[in-house]
């Protein structure tokens, strides 16, 4: 094999770590904000199970709801 040759080899192996370097990086981000995703949702279904909280999409109402009850009281 000649200079040139290796030195080509070298480079294209110096791209394909580079590659699969960049591809596990994009894999483990994307697997962490799974994770933060999943902790956040299982944050609110065990606050909605523990407190009998509404989601979060209906909180105005329950909380507009509660101002109510406490009025009557």
């Amino acid at each position: 094999m000649s200079t040139d040759e290796n030195s080509s080899s070298s480079s294209d192996n110096n791209k394909s770590d580079h590659f699969v370097r960049n591809c596990w990086s994009q894999v483990l981000d994307l697997a962490e904000q799974l994770r933060h995703k999943t902790e956040i949702q299982k944050t609110e279904y065990l606050l909605q199970y523990a407190f009998d909280i509404p989601p979060s999409n209906d909180r105005q109402t329950s909380l507009n709801h509660a101002d109510n009850v406490k009025s009557f009281e």
